[in-house]
């Protein structure tokens, strides 16, 4: 059963003053992963947000997405930009999955294989993540 937009934003509104807003400190201070934040979301369908309802999913659009995402970020930036990254995954994901990763994020679950801290770090270590040390052309 398919929500509407403002059952979406009622919904984000009341996680984000119930479960996010009260994490956002800790969460920034200690760097960590907003795992209750996530699983709130996640059970209330809103890691579904953008997949399609034929798999589970509440088939709304970026626009919405992005009205939750702006909500989110209000308390927590850091628990905003998991969301939107989420949101980014799950495009690719409904262009190029099987139906069962389809069914599995419409269901609230999240990338098991996304990088960790470590590999992340090391990617940034490559030559693309490197500060420039001159401008680039026509830049000034």
């Amino acid at each position: 059963m398919s929500r509407t937009e403002a059952q979406v934003l009622e919904a984000i509104d009341r996680i984000a003053r119930e479960v996010i807003a009260p994490a956002a400190e800790q969460v920034d201070r200690q760097g960590a992963f907003p795992r209750v934040a996530i699983d709130a979301l996640g059970q209330a369908g809103l890691l579904g947000l953008t997949v399609d309802p034929a798999v589970g999913g509440l088939g709304h659009g970026p626009r919405v997405a992005a009205l939750v995402v702006e909500r989110i970020a209000r308390d927590c930036g850091s628990t905003a930009m998991i969301v939107c990254m989420h949101y980014s995954a799950t495009a690719v994901l409904e262009k190029h999955a099987a139906e069962s990763v389809r069914r599995e994020v419409a269901a609230g679950g999240t990338c098991r294989r996304s990088p960790s801290r470590r590999s992340a770090r090391a990617a940034c270590s490559g030559r693309l993540c490197r500060p420039r040390r001159r401008p680039l052309r026509g830049s000034g």
